[in-house]
């Protein structure tokens, strides 16, 4: 999960659990994000696969991260382009619910 707030400032990013909820962090664990209008970005993937015998990932696997495949449509995958959006006040109990709809 990741706020990128519109104003450009530090990115807060947190990880789903497995009900879906989450908490961010911006500066240190937990402290949530910045107060501003965010784009919204949600990443799920599988599990990493091995990569292929002799494959260059194979080979030199310091040089590639193994990642799985994606969980949801890769549109939510980027605040650009996941049409997700929050607005996270200073007073409110910024609780938020996103409906992955694809």
């Amino acid at each position: 999960m990741v706020f990128a707030p519109d104003n450009q400032g530090r990115v807060a990013e947190g990880t789903t659990d497995a009900n879906g909820r989450f908490e961010l962090t911006t500066f240190k664990p937990g402290d949530g994000a910045l107060v501003a209008k965010h784009g919204v970005a949600v990443i799920a993937r599988g599990p990493a696969k091995p990569p292929a015998p002799g494959s260059p990932a194979a080979l030199m696997p310091d040089e590639y991260e193994a990642i799985g495949e994606p969980l949801i449509p890769q549109k939510y995958f980027t605040a650009a382009t996941s049409g997700l959006t929050a607005e996270v006040t200073a007073d409110g109990d910024n609780s938020f619910e996103f409906s992955l709809t694809d």
